[in-house]
């Protein structure tokens, strides 16, 4: 990734003052945002915005990324680069005029930088020598080796009584205010109490308040004196939950009688809970509460611990969540569950696929037929899909003598032809061609036809989806073998329906829809080949009422065929050919209409499965034709298996069966 930064110089603010100009210009400003940037390009930034001179260790390598919209000055963006450097495992060491990084495990061989007067804050790796006046600097070692960074180096010089301490200027700034309250005079000692259970900050602000006269203590762990002389010093090291005690023996002993009295488990600690969910789904769940709660410990304030990592784990096949966390931020999570897991509204969507089309057809011209075994025109009339196919080849001609021997007879084969306006003749010669002609002339109109009524519950925002087709067979590709050269996918071609519910404040419910009716044209041609699909798509998002009705569509299609048959040779004579050729003409219209009513459904009420029910009784009385004195069964009674006036039906579970 290339480095995204950006550097906007501060315009320079003109000043006039008394009668002359002076030009005083602000200090430059900068804004630094960097995405994966190589590390030592941001090194070659920092330099230029700095004048510094980075000497760069060449196991130094790596991206980075640091993201700031605030302007900073030039101090600001050195110190968040030497943070930066601290994430990533690296170090700044200042030697004389130029600046070393490397790696945080070669600091303590860096030859680094003593300071000797203090004072000095930031992240750059410094070594301070502090001269022990009073107390012993080895005893001091083991209380402050916990609060150094790993990195970093403390040791004691008995003979000189010194500690020497190489850590970040910030962190040695803190160790100089604990080394300063444990260096005070007279011939108290140290002790060094480790809590279990209890946490020190607390700890300290409860002996504070039981035993204020005894107690001197300051804030945060480090504290300077306040009170008499004869009271015994605290300092909490939050770092290792360590109490350093300092005082008369008498003293001491009294504080850390007290302090393990009070270092006791307490329920209230840490706690773990099994929380089953009723209604939401403990994945999602999981994932929503890991984004609320702090992904790490937080610091604490005065006398209150860091809150310790919260840990939230989802058991999938019991749909619960196993919950860690503080006492009191579990209880703010078990708020947060019992609002989230709440019963979701479902929603009954009714669907009514309506494909509206309007055809005209004219057809006019001669067909020429034979026995179904000889065929003059390739049109065999008991197979064809034309409108005369339902005439039979005996109804119209089968021989002299037989079916059809007299004009008479002709019209009366006529009768059994299906309407639409035919004329049959048959051939009163006694020819053994047994051919007919037909003189065909049709009209037809066709009007709406419903593609599918589809209906499915759902809950409030989950998406519910209906397919209904084929799946068809594409050639896709050669495979590159001799026996079958090709590669064939399946593709579904039908009517599908995608529809999300959202569930408003108001009773309203928006619906994302998206509908695709998609069909052959044609016939299916053998081997799967040159297949062409129609695709009519509706995607849009809409707003409904509590069961109301809404139409979506409009999708008109505009097509024009045009078909024309002929014997062959004869159909190709001037004029003549005419009679030995047939021409129709249709053309279409069609228009896609999807009507959908939702129904928001927040009870186990069955009045809309009763409706769901009706209908499907009212379609089995219409086709088992008639039977409408009969009293229609409710539910329960579908389900126990009798009708109302007592008679025995299947109960539902048998059908099943």
């Amino acid at each position: 990734m290339a480095l995204f930064a950006q550097v906007r110089l501060a315009l320079v603010v003109c000043c006039l003052c008394s009668a002359s100009l002076v030009f005083a210009a602000t200090e430059q400003k900068y804004t630094l945002n960097m995405q994966d940037a190589e590390i030592k390009e941001v090194i070659d930034l920092v330099a230029k915005v700095t004048g510094k001179t980075f000497i760069i260790d060449p196991r130094v390598r790596g991206k980075v990324t640091v993201v700031s919209e605030r302007e900073m000055t030039q101090s600001q963006i050195y110190e968040t680069f030497l943070a930066t450097l601290e994430v990533y495992g690296f170090s700044a060491v200042v030697a004389g005029d130029v600046v070393k990084i490397i790696g945080q495990s070669d600091i303590k061989s860096a030859g680094i930088d003593v300071e000797t007067t203090g004072g000095r804050v930031g992240e750059d790796i410094i070594t301070r020598v502090f001269p022990i006046q009073n107390a012993s600097a080895m005893e001091l070692v083991p209380i402050l080796r916990p609060m150094v960074a790993k990195y970093g180096h403390l040791a004691g010089v008995p003979s000189a009584n010194v500690l020497i301490v190489a850590d970040r200027a910030t962190n040695i700034e803190r160790l100089s205010e604990i080394i300063d309250l444990l260096d005070k005079a007279g011939s108290e000692e140290i002790e060094v109490v480790n809590l279990k259970h209890a946490w020190v900050g607390g700890m300290i602000t409860l002996l504070e308040r039981i035993s204020p006269a005894a107690v001197v203590a300051g804030n945060q762990g480090a504290r300077s004196s306040s009170g008499s002389n004869r009271g015994v010093l605290l300092v909490g090291d939050e770092r290792s939950n360590r109490i350093i005690i300092k005082g008369e023996s008498d003293s001491r002993a009294q504080i850390v009688e007290l302090i393990q009295k009070l270092d006791t488990p307490s329920e209230e600690n840490t706690s773990y809970k099994v929380i089953f969910l009723n209604n939401a789904d403990a994945k999602k769940m999981a994932e929503i509460l890991k984004g609320i709660a702090a992904p790490g410990g937080a610091q604490g304030g005065q006398g209150e611990p860091p809150s310790q990592p919260v840990s939230i784990l989802a058991d999938e096949d019991q749909n619960a969540l196993i919950v860690r966390a503080e006492p009191s931020e579990l209880s703010e999570l078990e708020a947060i569950i019992a609002q989230l897991d709440v019963t979701r509204d479902q929603v009954l969507i009714e669907a009514a696929i309506v494909e509206v089309t309007g055809s005209n057809g004219d057809a006019l011209g001669v067909q020429w037929a034979t026995n179904p075994e000889r065929v003059v025109d390739g049109l065999p009339f008991a197979s064809s899909s034309s409108s005369i196919a339902g005439a039979s080849l005996g109804q119209l001609a089968t021989g002299v003598g037989t079916a059809v021997t007299t004009a008479g007879s002709a019209l009366g084969a006529i009768s059994q032809v299906p309407t639409g306006g035919f004329l049959a003749l048959a051939d009163p010669f006694g020819s053994t061609a047994n051919f007919g002609l037909i003189i065909q002339a049709l009209e037809s109109e066709s009007n709406t036809n419903l593609l599918s009524t589809p209906s499915v519950m759902t809950l409030d925002n989950s998406e519910a989806f209906i397919t209904v087709g084929s799946s068809v067979p594409f050639k896709t590709g050669g495979s590159g073998t001799t026996d079958n050269p090709f590669t064939i996918n399946r593709q579904d071609v039908g009517t599908t329906l995608s529809v999300i519910p959202h569930v408003q404040q108001n009773g309203s419910i928006r619906l994302e829809v998206d509908q695709t009716v998609e069909s052959l044209i044609g016939e299916n041609t053998a081997g799967a080949v040159d297949l062409v699909t129609s695709k009519r798509q509706v995607k849009t998002e809409v707003l409904v009422n509590d069961g109301s009705t809404i139409v979506l569509g409009g999708l008109i299609s505009d097509r024009i065929t045009e078909f024309e048959s002929r014997v062959p040779i004869l159909g190709h004579l001037p004029i003549i050919g005419n009679l030995f050729k047939s021409k129709s003409t249709k053309k279409e219209k069609t228009n896609l209409l999807i009507i959908l009513r939702p129904t928001i459904i927040r009870d186990q009420s069955s009045a809309l499965i009763q409706r769901r029910m009706n209908g499907i009784w009212e379609l089995r009385i219409e086709t088992l034709g008639g039977g409408l004195g009969l009293i229609q069964p409710s539910i329960d009674e579908v389900f126990d298996g009798t009708y109302i006036d007592g008679s025995q039906i299947q109960p539902a579970d048998a059908l099943i069966e």
